[in-house]
């Protein structure tokens, strides 16, 4: 246990002891699902009195790249509640808040289902499974990600047989401007 641990534990254990309800609120990056659902789980199991709530952020960037989280899916999953949002929006200090609040009447601690039993734990495939594609708004075009540009981009320069030739062609390129651009200076720099 290190020492962070060991502050926050004692920390939980002066609230327990001195009649504090408490809710543990665990904040993941939507970006990096898979990982805080690890700690999640950890969560869970470590600190089995208290109920756990999850809090979602930067769902903004998600939406960016066309894609939402799907809570309800996490909660049922996991047996604690999950919200998402952003701290851009404007009701952001309400919707965590009142999760708090919510999480507050739960009674006994957050209860996994079968799902974060040790056999059949795939965090990554629950973190895929509740990033869903974003519906288009009404009259909205659905448009090209930045991510789905870079990853076609990167699929052909990557490419293990035309990425290697498409490198030489840009560094060939590369050198010719140089010296195209190098030479008349230097001759104009000796003629002076």
């Amino acid at each position: 246990v290190g020492s962070d641990e060991r502050v926050a534990r004692d920390f939980l254990d002066e609230r327990a002891r001195a009649g504090d309800s408490l809710v543990l609120v665990q904040v993941i990056d939507a970006n990096q699902l898979a990982l805080g659902l690890r700690l999640t789980r950890d969560l869970q199991r470590n600190e089995a009195e208290l109920p756990v709530l999850v809090v979602i952020t930067q769902t903004d960037v998600l939406a960016k790249d066309g894609k939402e989280v799907d809570t309800a899916a996490l909660t049922a999953a996991l047996g604690c509640p999950f919200v998402a949002t952003h701290a851009r929006a404007a009701d952001c200090r309400e919707v965590v808040l009142g999760a708090i609040a919510r999480a507050h009447t739960m009674t006994g601690p957050s209860s996994g289902s079968s799902t974060t039993e040790d056999e059949a734990w795939e965090p990554d495939a629950l973190a895929a499974s509740a990033l869903r594609v974003r519906a288009p708004a009404p009259g909205e075009t659905p448009h090209r990600t930045s991510r789905e540009r870079t990853e076609r981009v990167d699929r052909v320069l990557l490419h293990p047989i035309f990425g290697l030739p498409i490198f030489v062609l840009i560094m060939a390129g590369l050198f010719a401007t140089v010296f195209l651009i190098a030479d008349p200076a230097t001759d104009l720099a000796a003629a002076a």
